[in-house]
């Protein structure tokens, strides 16, 4: 029972780090949302560079979660692959309200940060067509044989 708390006190930790790195994407979208708005094309450099960084943490959490799951799976004999916050709460007993209470408040950030990155998206790829129309419209459609595009190659000793 007391490998049982160990692992979840481990996992409520790492729920902790997660919910806090949901609220630094949520705000570093939002920055970058503000980026974009500005038109400021070195802020957007910038802003999506932290945006990067703080995306790849994602990677050390996630190979922390697999390794309190394959603990907790071994401990119950079952597939780590089979358990879920809820199940682990449900498993845990008592012991595991304050997992399912973590679950629900990382449920909510995560779908803000989805919902955000996808207003993000969307403005960054608006911004990317109306660049491309203006470089097109300067200098012709990219790739024709317009001489415009990228000149004649011509033999030089004729």
């Amino acid at each position: 029972m007391k490998e049982l708390k160990t692992l979840l006190r481990h996992l409520e930790a790492h729920l902790q780090d997660e919910i806090a790195a949901q609220e630094r994407t949520l705000a570093l979208l939002a920055d970058e949302e503000t980026a974009l708005r500005g038109r400021d094309p070195a802020l957007v450099l910038e802003r999506t560079t932290a945006l990067e960084r703080e995306l790849q943490g994602g990677v050390a959490r996630a190979r922390r979660r697999d390794e309190l799951l394959t603990a907790l799976g071994n401990l119950w004999g079952v597939p780590a692959a089979t358990l879920t916050l809820t199940s682990i709460a449900e498993r845990a007993g008592s012991e595991g309200e304050r997992v399912l209470r973590m679950r629900g408040e990382l449920r909510e950030r995560s779908a803000k940060s989805v919902k955000l990155a996808r207003r993000v998206g969307a403005l960054a790829r608006t911004h990317q067509r109306f660049f491309s129309d203006v470089l097109q419209t300067l200098f012709g459609e990219l790739g024709a044989t317009d001489a415009r595009v990228g000149g004649r190659l011509v033999d030089a000793e004729a």
